[in-house]
């Protein structure tokens, strides 16, 4: 990976891809060294982020809203982020609230299925947003969720 690219927007997968264990070692490094992924929802990236991370999460689908999680977004910035997203009219891939790694960080959720979540890896972070912003309709605020994702 270049030096100069500090974040990597990855959008929604339609099929899991094949990914080598050399290829899995290197996004591992480029994490660890202290850059950013921000998976962009679909259930394919939570099969992804569990085979190259060692994560256990579990898919989940509640209707929103989802409502910001004050206690989580202290010193991120998603704390200036809105105090609820509505459903958009695009999909939602939601995750178990549950199954986040123990030093991972539920940004946004409703009834126990999280929609916007991080989790530290070594000096970096992974960042998970559920919508797949496959329409223009609702993704507004969606949108800056996405830009504070980028700059965690």
């Amino acid at each position: 990976f270049p030096e100069t690219i500090h974040c990597i927007v990855s959008p929604p997968l339609l099929k899991f891809p094949g990914i080598s264990e050399l290829a899995k070692k290197d996004f591992r490094g480029y994490i660890s060294s202290g850059n950013n992924a921000v998976f962009i929802g679909s259930y394919e990236w939570l099969s992804v982020m569990n085979d190259v991370f060692g994560f256990q999460l579990m898919s989940d689908y509640k209707d929103g809203p989802y409502y910001r999680n004050d206690r989580n977004v202290r010193g991120t910035p998603f704390q200036w982020s809105m105090h609820r997203l509505e459903q958009p009219d695009g999909s939602v891939y939601g995750v178990k609230v549950n199954s986040i790694p123990m030093d991972g960080k539920c940004m946004f959720d409703t009834m126990g299925a999280c929609v916007v979540f991080y989790v530290k890896y070594n000096l970096g972070t992974i960042v998970y947003i559920a919508f797949d912003y496959d329409t223009p309709y609702g993704a507004d605020k969606w949108t800056q969720i996405l830009h504070a994702g980028m700059m965690m």
